[in-house]
This record gives structure tokens, sequence and C-alpha cells, in this order.
């Protein structure tokens, strides 16, 4: 029985037994290209583990090694199946594939590119860990279904600082998710330094939802994580929302409201109506200064505008502003991704779709009843409410009319802030589990997250729309702190890596839940929250 999330394509077991990782006794090889990669793996398998090998050339007659390999063609990798969607680092989605065999020699991992080692040595240290060092002889021939594979990370509404996101990183990167969205800007605070504006960061982002302390991130703290992530083969996109969601920004620069006054600080959690407008004086600078800072901050091919629910902004003037934008980010060189509502506007091929709301038909109904609990709603914008989310069941089609690539985070599958249906195996998290999650999502259980397919999801929706791939979201509306977060990340974050990595037949909930309850001991290893649904037989604490 393999214990890997996600599953691999192809694996065979042998029979030789394989071989022991341990403390001193087997050295990485192979590292004359790779020795980054090397290190990185050495110390991440001591945090795994509790396993101290190391990095460098290995004497003859010393003891097994494992051996890092780029091969100059694909050879047997050349028969997995194709990655599909668009790759977040610009590359040949095929780089990502790898081979790992384990024999009573050692372990070989071999790709053609230098992601492929990567994702060879996520697998390596996920059968470690689960074997205490003794690896059992397979061969995996291995590739991802979709090419992005993501997490929209809400450090606007709770501020997380560097050390906090580079923790998720490195659950990304355990489980080959290659993608930390950052969603930096909010109605209840501005995450990021931007030089040519400093009024957003020292204004808008002194404040968060609730008593949650506010915070930035400063040009090179972002500079840090972008490198952070490389390094683990996670690209970092930006995302400034616009037009909507833009309170901090206007209490930051009041001069951009038609009144010339700041908006009322964001306490609670809510749906408002403070936008952007490029009919008022300055805006078009404002955005020009802003995503020119952005995108000198981050390297990677893709810049998030946001777009959604832009409650304050009609549909005359909200098309024009989208366009605008994505012109702005386009003469910058990127690449743009949005919310599923900028299909509305005059959007090409080029251009990445956000997929997320799947409860059009509430609307279209004029269902008032079926709105969140609990949020903060100005009665004069119920009608703009149902007006502007009825109208969502046809962004797809919209965005498949052009040719844009739908990048699937369907709420009711991927939205990791819903409250766990199922009760946890240890009382103790009782109290978390009434307190961390929109109450206003019914319940779902860990199993959930398996039970839908993200190609046949999209063809339901519209005929000929082209997937990019899939991206899950930790909203922070119920999350205080960074505890909070690991509580909804884990146990179902290794659960959209299954959907976005392995085959669309290769996961069965029996064999699963097996596989996600060892992950808990490195979870324990690496001091990582998460919550013990009773539908697992979790090791002991």
């Amino acid at each position: 029985m393999t214990t890997l999330i996600p599953h691999p394509v192809r694996l065979q077991t042998g029979d030789n037994g394989g071989f022991r990782l341990d403390d001193d006794s087997v050295r990485v090889t192979g590292v004359d290209d790779l020795r980054d990669l090397a290190e990185l793996f050495v110390e991440d398998l001591r945090h795994d583990t509790g396993i101290a090998i190391q990095a460098g050339p290995v004497a003859s007659g010393e003891a097994p090694t494992v051996h890092l390999e780029l091969v100059a063609d694909e050879a047997d990798l050349a028969g997995l199946p194709d990655t599909t969607g668009v790759s977040p680092s610009g590359g040949d989605p095929r780089a990502e594939r790898y081979g790992l065999e384990i024999s009573s020699t050692g372990a070989r991992v071999w790709s053609t590119h230098v992601e492929g080692i990567r994702n060879g040595l996520s697998t390596l240290r996920q059968l470690a860990a689960s074997t205490d060092g003794a690896l059992p002889a397979v061969r995996i021939l291995d590739a991802p279904r979709f090419a992005w594979r993501g997490l929209t990370l809400d450090v606007g509404r709770t501020f997380l600082a560097v050390e906090e996101v580079e923790r998720i990183v490195d659950m990304l990167a355990l489980y080959k998710l290659n993608v930390l969205h950052l969603h930096l800007t909010e109605d209840a605070g501005w995450r990021v330094e931007v030089p040519s504006r400093p009024a957003l960061a020292e204004v808008g982002g002194a404040g968060a939802l609730g008593d949650r302390p506010g915070g930035h991130y400063t040009t090179s703290d972002l500079s840090h994580l972008v490198a952070y992530a490389l390094r683990r083969g996670v690209t970092v996109v930006p995302e400034i929302d616009v037009p909507g969601h833009a309170t901090a920004a206007l209490r930051a620069y009041p001069e951009l409201t038609s009144t010339g006054e700041a908006p009322e600080a964001v306490v609670g959690a809510g749906i408002f109506a403070s936008a952007l407008h490029l009919d008022l004086p300055g805006t078009d600078r404002f955005l020009a200064d802003v995503f020119a800072d952005v995108v000198a901050l981050t390297p990677g091919p893709f810049v998030h505008i946001g777009g959604d629910e832009a409650f304050g902004v009609s549909d005359e003037e909200f098309a024009p502003f989208i366009e605008h934008v994505v012109g702005l980010v386009r003469g910058l060189g990127k690449r743009i991704v949005g919310w599923q509502e900028i299909a509305r506007a005059d959007i090409g091929p080029d251009e990445v779709v956000q997929y997320w709301f799947d409860r059009a038909d509430d609307f279209a109904a004029a269902d008032l009843g079926s709105m969140p609990e609990g949020l903060q709603i100005p009665p004069e914008l119920a009608a703009v409410l149902v007006e502007k989310f009825a109208k969502a069941g046809q962004d797809v089609v919209r965005a498949a009319e052009r040719g844009a690539k739908v990048l699937m985070s369907p709420t009711k599958h991927t939205y990791l802030d819903v409250p766990y249906a199922e009760p946890s195996a240890d009382p103790a998290q009782e109290e978390s589990r009434g307190r961390i999650g929109l109450s206003s999502y019914p319940g779902a259980t860990v199993r959930d997250v398996l039970d839908w397919d993200p190609e046949r999801l999209l063809a339901g929706l519209a005929d000929g729309a082209v997937i990019a791939g899939v991206e899950a979201a930790l909203w922070g509306e119920t999350v205080a702190d960074a505890a909070d977060a690991h509580f909804l990340l884990l146990p179902r974050l290794p659960g959209v890596a299954e959907k976005a990595w392995s085959p669309s037949d290769a996961t069965a909930w029996d064999d699963y839940r097996d596989r996600l309850a060892a992950q808990g001991s490195i979870w324990q290893r690496r001091d990582w929250g998460y919550f013990r649904s009773s539908l697992v037989d979790w090791p002991e604490a």
C-alpha cells in the first residue's frame, strides 16, 4: 500500500527490500547542477523524519545513495499522460514529470528538468516519513494532471507574518502544489508596501477584522517570500483586487473618493460598496503606480487583478475599468488572472478567469434568504447584490467564448473556510470546529473535498471551456491567526492536491483515507496543527 498524496500516475512495487535511510549513512549525489535542491531535500527530510543525511559525493564502496539525475530526453517518461492547463511559471508543463526508483542499492530520481527532480524528492520525503526511513523497493513514473495547482491565501482580512506564510509554502511544496496566490488587498487591510504610494501600507495596512493586529509586507518581505517559494517550486501570484474591496485603499487616499472623505474602517465581516472609479481624477495614475511597483517585486509571469464583488461599480463602468487594468498590466509584460466577473469585459485568450461562484441559481431567483448570515449588508446593496450575482451563471460561458482559460475554484469544492461537518476525534477541538469556518456555508466532511471532478464540472458550465488548473481558497473571516489557518488547511489541502495532480480515476475514499492518516506523523513533527477528523484513523499524538 502506498502512503503517497497525491497518488502517482504509475507505481510498481519491487521485491528486493529497498534500503534504509540512516543518520549520516546516506549522501545525496549527482548534485553538480542540483546542489541547492539536494541541500533543501536534506533540510526537509530532517524536519519530516529527524533523519540527518548529507549532500555531496560518495566515495567508492560507501553506503547507498540518493542520486539525482537530469536526463537529456524523456525516455520512459514520454508515455505518461499529458499535463493540461496553464503553467504558473510560464514554462513547459511537461517539465514537472519525473521518475523515482528505489532498490537495495539506493534511490534514483530523474527528470529532464529541475521541476521534475523537485517533485520526485517530495515523493521520496513522504515515503521516508511514513516508513521511518525504511524505503520500499518501488518504481514510480509520475506527472501532474493539471499544470496550475494552487492556494489563494487571504492575508487582507487577517495578516499573517512572513514566517507563517513560509510554513504554508512548505505545506504546498510537500503536496506538489505550485501556486501561492496572495490576496493582498481587502476592505479590511492593504498588505503590501507600494513605494510610490506609502500611505497604502502605513494607513491601509493598519487594520484587520475585529481586534486582530494589522500589518503589511515590506518590499524586502515580499521579495523574500517570492524567493522562498520559488526555491520550493511555488510561484507567488500577487493579487491587487480592483475595483471593489477598496476600503483600505480609499482610507489611505481619500482624494480618490467622490466626496474626498475617507470611508470608515472595516472591523467586521461584510459586503461593502467601496470601489475605485476611473472617472474620478487620479484613479488612473493610482492604478499605474500600484501595478508598476507590484510587478517590479514579483518576477512571475502572472498578476491577479481581482475584479470580484464590485458592488459599488455600475455595469456600464465595470467593463471599461477591467479593460483599462488589463491593458495596463499587459503593458508591464505580465499575464492577467482575475475572478470570474472579469469575463464580463473584453478579455482575450491570454487571460485566466478564476471560477468561484457556484450559487448563481440561488441568486437568479432573488433568494436573499440564501445570503450568508451574520455578514454586514447595507440595505441599499441588497438589490444590487442579487442583480450582480444572478449574472454569474454566464461568466464561464463568456470566458469560453473569448478563449480565456478557466481556473477552477468552485466554492462548494475548493473553499477551505467551510466548517467541518464531522466531529473531531479529539474532543478538545470541538470548540474550534464550532468557531472556525463560515457558518453560512453548509458543513463539509474531509471526504467531500474528493467528490468532484474539475473537467466534468467545467464541461457542465460551458461548451468548449478550457481548464487552466485547480486552486483552493482560504478566506480569513473566521481565521484569527496562523493556528486557525492550519486547522482549516489540514487535512483538506492534500485532497485538493490529489484532485489537481492525480488521474481522475485514481482516488477511492478507503484508500485515500489510509494515505491521509499517514500524513499525520509529518504534520506532528513539523508542528503543523490539524483537524483530527473522526473519519480518519490518525496516528497517536
